[in-house]
């Protein structure tokens, strides 16, 4: 009689588990590059007639199941037909797509990540980074880049800045002194950083709110996409405007005239800009959060000196 244990019994169901998946997503080349390839590439990263299905930040389907759907229904409105095609091929066909969007995602969490070590920036983050427990049940996990006696400044593991007032936070795990990192330390936390935002697919403010921007923030120029520079807000009115008084103030040294600029506002942040520099800057507080700046170019003269 033949007696097998349970963990070889496990091995053995997964081993035959991913042969059976690798077989369905081999299978799925060929039927892909008969069907599909005209259009989107042998690879899938877009051909002559029609564009890439791989490396999308939002694809119309994300699962084998939505994959398989869309194939046989088509995107009548935008010139993909319906494919009537048997239920085993299209499953292969389906497995071999989301396989090829695999491949994408691992190739540019390396190509889109920054230089530097990534171990060690993992090392340096474990060794500093805290766990802030927020009143309504969350947890937020990373680096402090600024404090005070009323709010702090957290930037998490998937890139994100969190502007927190301490009246949110229930309490806190770690030690929490301002991050003061060397150069090639602070290379190598960017270096994982940037893999984990990579990975985690952050892709900065939406683009629906540029059309219709969130109370309180100001994304473009001109505020919204009509140019009109109108603000719902109400809490400034005729009735109180002549009570306003200023709540903080930003000092920008060096710049080289008075500043004649439309900060933009997102997520809370307030991006004020001068001459060849760009500072983001609580817009609760006006605490610098960030400056970045490069010379600027020699020779220059007139209006164009100054920016």
């Amino acid at each position: 009689m033949l007696r097998m244990s349970l963990p070889a019994l496990a091995a053995c169901l997964t081993f035959f588990a991913a042969d059976s998946r690798a077989q369905t997503i081999d299978a799925g080349k060929t039927p892909f590059q008969a069907r599909c390839a005209s259009c989107h590439g042998e690879d899938g990263t877009g051909g002559a007639r029609g564009i890439t299905i791989v490396d999308l930040r939002q694809p119309r389907a994300t699962s084998k199941d939505a994959v398989r759907d869309l194939i046989r229904t088509g995107i009548p409105n935008e010139g993909m037909p319906a494919f009537s095609i048997a239920d085993d091929e299209l499953e292969s066909i389906a497995a071999y797509v989301l396989s090829l969007r695999s491949s994408a995602a691992k190739a540019r969490v390396t190509s889109d990540a920054a230089p530097g070590d990534a171990a060690a920036g993992e090392r340096l983050f474990a060794e500093r980074a805290i766990t802030v427990r927020l009143r309504d049940g969350r947890t937020i996990r990373g680096l402090v880049r600024n404090e005070s006696a009323f709010d702090l400044h957290l930037l998490g593991v998937d890139g994100t800045l969190h502007l927190l007032v301490k009246d949110q936070i229930a309490g806190v795990t770690g030690e929490k002194p301002p991050v003061k990192a060397t150069p090639t330390e602070t290379r190598d936390l960017t270096a994982y950083l940037s893999r984990l935002a990579t990975a985690n697919a952050t892709t900065g403010i939406p683009f629906a709110d540029v059309v219709r921007p969130k109370p309180g923030t100001w994304p473009t120029y001109d505020g919204n996409q009509t140019g009109n520079r109108f603000s719902p807000l109400d809490q400034i009115n005729t009735g109180n405007v002549q009570r306003l008084a200023p709540k903080w103030m930003f000092n920008v040294r060096g710049a080289p005239r008075d500043l004649q600029v439309t900060p933009l506002v997102a997520d809370g942040v307030m991006y004020i800009t001068s001459v060849n520099e760009a500072f983001a800057v609580d817009a609760r507080s006006g605490r610098q959060i960030w400056h970045y700046s490069r010379p600027r170019t020699r020779g220059l003269v007139g209006d164009a000196a100054s920016g």
